[in-house]
């Protein structure tokens, strides 16, 4: 049986790692990342930030989690709907 938990952690401390404090754990099933293309710099360089949020279920990593973006800044309109739907196809294809 596996320990979804511990690796569930362990993912956990691998993501605020590489992102820092642009990796919220709000919660143990809920965690965002703040994505900007140049993190750390100032606003007038990342005119475009989104956050990615990840509904953790229970046997993830055996299931996929939900991913949801939050548009922040710099886009509008229909972009939200086409960055989801492109992370949606992507998580997909790694599954």
């Amino acid at each position: 049986m596996t320990d979804h938990s511990e690796e569930q952690e362990m993912e956990q401390e691998a993501l605020e790692a590489i992102f820092g404090e642009d990796c919220t754990i709000v919660s143990p099933t809920v965690w965002m990342i703040k994505l900007q293309p140049s993190p750390g710099e100032p606003e007038d360089v990342n005119f475009v930030e989104c956050n990615l949020t990840a509904s953790i279920p229970p046997t993830y990593p055996d299931i996929v989690p939900s991913l949801s973006i939050q548009l922040v800044r710099g886009l509008w309109g229909d972009a939200e709907a086409e960055v989801s739907d492109r992370s949606e196809r992507a998580l997909c294809k790694k599954v």
